[in-house]
């Protein structure tokens, strides 16, 4: 039989704060006590059912994250992937690239009047951010 040990002593052998094993004990309810202190009486436990108790919390815990990553993996979207819950149509996907590209090509006209650029400035702006629309949106169409 294991010798029972009070607070601070399961403390020293946990490794942790007296204050963290009161915690410990209070947030978990089938924490292995085998006497619990009053006015003056000491709590006491047993180390080796206490390290069992907690060994097998983490084991649960590890197992439950383990869980929590493969659910993860599962809903992940998988590269390459044509049908996958939640996809965008191409629908969406030329309405959004629409979208982009209006307010993409303002930009210049916008920035030219806060910051007073003359014209041809402006145009060679415009002129740069349509050839890198056109090549970024062929490479995310797939087109050559």
């Amino acid at each position: 039989m294991t010798t029972l040990v009070n607070q601070r002593e399961l403390a020293q052998v946990l490794g942790v704060s007296l204050p963290t094993l009161r915690d410990m004990v209070r947030r978990h309810a089938g924490f292995p006590v085998e006497s619990r202190g009053d006015r003056g009486v000491e709590w006491k436990f047993d180390p080796d059912r206490v390290k069992a108790f907690l060994a097998a919390m983490k084991a649960e815990e590890a197992a439950a994250e383990a869980a929590r990553h493969e659910k993860l993996a599962q809903m992940a979207l998988p590269l390459g992937s044509t049908a996958t819950p939640g996809a965008v149509s191409a629908q969406q996907l030329a309405q959004a690239l629409a979208e982009v590209e209006r307010q993409l090509l303002e930009l210049p006209a916008v920035i030219g009047a806060r910051h007073g650029l003359e014209a041809h400035a402006v145009e060679d702006v415009r002129r740069l951010l349509v050839e890198a629309w056109k090549s970024g949106r062929a490479a995310l169409l797939g087109a050559s």
